[in-house]
C-alpha cells in the first residue's frame, strides 16, 4: 500500500513540475550596454558565463562603438562561443538608456539584470538575486545587493558600497536583517514611499521585466545618457519598491576611464564621483515619474497607492507641475490620497 501511494505522489509531483516551473528553469536576462569598452568587456562576460544558475541569456547592446572596438567585441564573443550570448548592434549612438531598452526588446527573461562592461558578477549573483525576488513575503519591482570595489588590474578596494551593514549596526538592527536574509533571501524591503538613495550602481540590480516595460518610452532625456541605472532603478522603485540583499554579489571596476566613478578610494564618506560630475538625480526622478504618469499608470496602480508614493517623493508644487496636463488623473490622485 505504501508503495502504491508513493507512486501516486511521485506521478502528481511530476505533473505539478510540468505546470509550475522550478526556479532553475527561470530564465534570467543580463543586459550589457557597450560603447568603446572592448578592453574591459571580456571579464564581464566571463563572470556571466560563470554563473551557477545556468538558465540565462546575455544580450550585449553595442551603442555604435568605433569600428576597432566593435571588431574586438565580436572577436571576444566568437571566442567565448556560447549560444546564450547575443549581440545587438545599434546603427547610431543613442545613449545608455536607449541601449538598455533595445536590449530589453531583444530579450525574454522575466527578471532582468544590467551589467556594466567594466564590472563583474559573483558566480551566485543570478541565483541569489532570484531567491531574493522569489521570497515568500513580499514582491518588489527591483532587487539590489551590496557591491564591492576593485581596481582593474589591481586589488580589492572595498566590500561595502551602500553601507547597509554600517547603518544597521548603528541602529541595533543587524541581527534582524541577518535573520531575514537567512530565512527569506532578502535583508530589508523598502516600500515605494522611501525617498533616499538606496542602491549601489548598475551591476547590483535585478529588475522585474514588467516594471521595466512600463518605463519604456520613445525618447529619453539627455541626462539619462550615462545614467540608465538611475532612470531604471528610481522608476522601478516608484512602481513597486526595493528589496535589498546585504551581500557582495557584484563588483564595481575602478579605473581612470570611468565615466562617473572617481579612480580614488579611501573612505566610505568621500565624494565617489569624478570632479566634473553633476548630480541629475532630481531631474531624472521627475522625468521617470512623468513616464509612469504617461504610460497608463492607473492600469497598474490604484490612485491611492500612486498618490501616496508621488506625495512622498515630490513637493506639492512639483507634483502639480507633473500633473498639469492630466487634470482628471490629478483629481483622482488628490481625492484618493487625502490631499
Amino acid at each position: 500500500m505504501l508503495v502504491f501511494w508513493a507512486h501516486i505522489l511521485e506521478a502528481n509531483q511530476t505533473k505539478l513540475l510540468q505546470i509550475v516551473p522550478d526556479v532553475k528553469q527561470t530564465l534570467a536576462t543580463v543586459i550589457i550596454t557597450h560603447y568603446n569598452y572592448s578592453n574591459f568587456v571580456e571579464h564581464a562576460l566571463c563572470s556571466v558565463l560563470a554563473q551557477r544558475h545556468l538558465n540565462f541569456e546575455c544580450i550585449i547592446v553595442d551603442d555604435c562603438s568605433a569600428p576597432t572596438h566593435l571588431q574586438k567585441l565580436k572577436q571576444i564573443i566568437t571566442a567565448l562561443a556560447d549560444t546564450r550570448i547575443q549581440l545587438v548592434e545599434l546603427p547610431e549612438n543613442k545613449g545608455q538608456t536607449n541601449a538598455v531598452f533595445e536590449g530589453l526588446k531583444n530579450s525574454t527573461g522575466e527578471f532582468v539584470s544590467l551589467l556594466d562592461p567594466d564590472d563583474l558578477y559573483e558566480p551566485l549573483f543570478i541565483e541569489k538575486m532570484l531567491r531574493c525576488h522569489l521570497n515568500p513575503c513580499v514582491s518588489a519591482a527591483v532587487a539590489a545587493c551590496e557591491m564591492g570595489l576593485f581596481r582593474i588590474g589591481g586589488s580589492i578596494l572595498s566590500k561595502s558600497y551602500v553601507g547597509f551593514k554600517r547603518d544597521a549596526i548603528a541602529n541595533n538592527e543587524l541581527p534582524k536583517f541577518e535573520a531575514s536574509q537567512y530565512d527569506f533571501g532578502f535583508s530589508k524591503f523598502y516600500p515605494a514611499e522611501t525617498t533616499s538613495w538606496l542602491w549601489a550602481t548598475t551591476s547590483s540590480l535585478m529588475f522585474r521585466r514588467d516594471a521595466l516595460e512600463i518605463l519604456r518610452r520613445k525618447t529619453y532625456m539627455q541626462d539619462t545618457k550615462l545614467f540608465a541605472d538611475s532612470y531604471c532603478v528610481m522608476g522601478s522603485h516608484l512602481l513597486g519598491g526595493t528589496l535589498f540583499l546585504d551581500e557582495v554579489l557584484s563588483w564595481r571596476g575602478i579605473h581612470k576611464n570611468n565615466a562617473v566613478e572617481s579612480e580614488h578610494h579611501f573612505s566610505s564618506f568621500q565624494r565617489r564621483h569624478q570632479p566634473e560630475f553633476v548630480d541629475t538625480t532630481k531631474a531624472i526622478k521627475a522625468f521617470v515619474a512623468k513616464t509612469i504618469l504617461e504610460n497608463d499608470c492607473l492600469e497598474h496602480l490604484t490612485p491611492d497607492r500612486l498618490g501616496k508614493t508621488l506625495k512622498s517623493h515630490f513637493t506639492n508644487a512639483e507634483l502639480l507641475e507633473l500633473l498639469a496636463d492630466k487634470p482628471e488623473l490629478a483629481l483622482k490622485i488628490y481625492t484618493n490620497a487625502g490631499a
